[in-house]
């Protein structure tokens, strides 16, 4: 199965106030199994794929369209769940040095990732509490006060 990421060369990064753009490249079919790996290749697999959708995702938060991030957190999500099925019959097993190099990868990959979306929704939320301020403000202008219908009354 080929995945598909959004090429993201910095010298091709668009202007700050440039409309969002991607470009959609193919990522390599996964590598063949590799029997240093023993039992844990499809394990590895699941690793590549996982970390390459959180590097995207990364990279591009700021720049990516609502459908692009459904299809980015659809992606994601089918990773975890291959990640998970792949963990399965290694639970019993003793882990081999090369899994663990590429399972402490993957938890920097996912820290790192965890910090970009946790700044991009403090950004959200800062801005959604900004407007939903300014709406507040307006409607409450004291046109519709309880003070201002008793002086529209007492006239």
């Amino acid at each position: 199965m080929t995945e598909f990421a959004t090429d993201l060369d910095p010298s091709d990064a668009p202007a700050p106030d440039a409309p969002p753009t991607t470009a959609l490249v193919a990522l390599p079919e996964p590598a063949p199994l590799n029997p240093a790996y023993g039992d844990a290749s499809a394990m590895i697999a699941a690793i590549d794929r996982l970390e390459g959708v959180l590097a995207h995702e990364t990279a591009a938060l700021g720049r990516l369209s609502t459908a692009e991030l459904k299809e980015l957190n659809r992606r994601k999500s089918l990773c975890l769940l291959e990640f998970t099925r792949a963990a399965r019959p290694l639970a019993e097993q003793t882990v081999s040095e090369a899994l663990r190099l590429r399972l402490e990868r993957l938890r920097g990959a996912i820290a790192r990732n965890q910090a970009v979306v946790t700044t991009h929704l403090e950004a959200v939320r800062e801005i959604a509490g900004t407007i939903a301020g300014a709406i507040e403000a307006r409607d409450h202008d004291g046109t519709y006060t309880a003070g201002a219908r008793i002086r529209s009354a007492a006239r």
